[in-house]
């Protein structure tokens, strides 16, 4: 009987030392803290995690982007400005400290990608639209990766600190990369652990028809 006693004993204490680290992963960060509060200062509202990521036309690796800020706008006259990259570079390479993907608390409603502003070198600012997307309220979404494939600037336009934004070439959604995913699964466990996947959809812009001279 001691012995079945000792061996139940045993197996518990083996669970309670398997599941502890497990708990430790679990608990929230300061980010989780920090979308909670915001979450409880709009009761209508819900969570949004993305990335974003630029390519020089005829380019295979991206731009060199010091952040990159989303702009995004619903349908009831909502925006919000937020982080999806904040990549610091030295010597043309990104710090170890870098971390990619962003989130944002947004009251309820159907959202558009405005703008996206790419801030470091040869800071680029793209006007949209690029994707829309819709939240519920209480919603949790990873809306995935938006890819944008554009032409430069003229040349003056490098020199602004805060170029006007001008129009880009092509873009597409995908899967968060895997430098997101673990960044986000670092930052913010808690909450990003409840995202479901619900890509944005890529907005498709007609191209204006040619001006005729008057006759």
């Amino acid at each position: 009987m001691l012995r079945r006693i000792a061996l139940v004993l045993f197996v518990i204490g083996s669970m309670v030392c398997l599941l502890a680290p497990r708990r430790a992963l679990a608990e929230p960060t300061s980010t989780d803290e920090s979308i909670q509060r915001l979450a409880q200062k709009k009761p209508d509202s819900g969570l949004v995690f993305v990335e974003a990521k630029l390519f020089e036309k005829g380019k295979s690796t991206p731009a060199i982007c010091q952040k990159i800020w989303l702009t995004v706008s619903s349908s009831q006259a909502e925006k919000a400005q937020f982080i999806t990259q904040d990549s610091p570079t030295f010597l043309g390479r990104a710090s170890d400290s870098a971390t990619y993907g962003g989130w944002a608390v947004l009251n309820e409603g159907t959202y558009i990608v405005r703008s996206v502003l790419c801030q470091g070198p040869g800071g680029i600012n793209l006007k949209g639209p690029f994707a829309g997307f819709v939240l519920g309220k209480g919603q949790i979404l990873n809306l995935g990766r938006l890819v944008i494939e554009y032409t430069p600037p003229p040349f003056e336009l490098h020199l602004l600190p805060h170029p006007p934004p001008h129009s880009p070439g092509v873009w597409r959604v995908e899967d968060l990369s895997a430098e997101a995913l673990a960044t986000l699964t670092k930052r913010a466990p808690a909450a990003f652990a409840k995202a479901t996947k619900h890509y944005m959809t890529p907005v498709v812009v007609k191209p204006k028809p040619p001006t005729t001279a008057p006759n």
